[in-house]
């Protein structure tokens, strides 16, 4: 299976925005830190498909002899 990285921000989005189960400074800290390990983890994503287009732009490009 082949998720796409807007699919996972839109799945980090709905995760951040559910509070329901916080109510006390204990899940406030925990839904803090849910919060930044999402948003740490879509940091990486992009910054590794950043890298793979760099990547892949060097192999394409041709040596011109001179």
């Amino acid at each position: 299976m082949k998720i796409t990285l807007n699919r996972i921000k839109n799945i980090a989005e709905d995760i951040k925005e559910d509070t329901e189960w916080v109510n006390d400074s204990h899940t406030r800290a925990r839904h803090n830190g849910v919060c930044e390990g999402l948003d740490r983890l879509i940091e990486h994503l992009e910054e590794c498909e950043y890298s793979k287009r760099i990547c892949r732009d060097v192999e394409i490009v041709e040596e011109v002899d001179e």
